[in-house]
């Protein structure tokens, strides 16, 4: 069984699953499993942020090396990326550029020059804003079929492999 959970719910899940005799493989966030499928189908570079758009919030993901070295919850949601919310666009902004100037920080030499964008879309303004920090937009489509969010999720726990918990 495969399941993807917010956080809150991970302890009720498993009881769930241990009363149901259930021996679950492996639990882990979102974003570590969304990544984990895009590495698995080579649609993302060894050094590039990850945008992972979600319904209420984003999740925006500097992998350095094939590995998580920088994780933030954005509380900017999908629609208000896509529609052009101005105070989600400014704050979109400012994040994504505190999070350019402290990657040197992690490794003095690299220059992050590509943004992958998963799970949803981003308003032409912030397109535009994105060029002048010299970051290309990808929107990966997995090889046989465009997965959602959960899905990669959910897929990604599957390409983990089983262990116990």
């Amino acid at each position: 069984m495969v399941a993807a959970t917010p956080n809150a719910h991970v302890l009720k899940l498993m009881r769930v699953a241990k009363t149901a005799g259930v021996r679950l493989g492996i639990i882990e966030p979102r974003v570590i499993g969304t990544l984990r499928a895009l590495q698995h189908h080579q649609l993302i570079n060894p050094d590039e942020m990850v945008l992972d758009i979600g319904e209420h919030y984003a999740n925006l993901t500097v992998v350095i090396d094939h590995a998580v070295h920088l994780a933030r919850n954005l509380p900017y949601a999908a629609r208000d990326l896509a529609e052009g919310k101005q105070s989600a666009i400014a704050g979109f902004n400012r994040d994504l550029i505190a999070t350019l100037e402290y990657v040197p920080r992690i490794k003095d030499t690299l220059q992050i020059q590509r943004l992958v964008v998963i799970g949803g879309e981003l308003h032409p303004t912030i397109t535009t804003a994105l060029e002048g920090l010299n970051l290309t937009i990808h929107a990966p489509q997995p090889p046989e079929e465009r997965l959602a969010g959960p899905a990669l999720t959910a897929y990604g726990l599957a390409l983990r492999g089983a262990r116990g918990v």
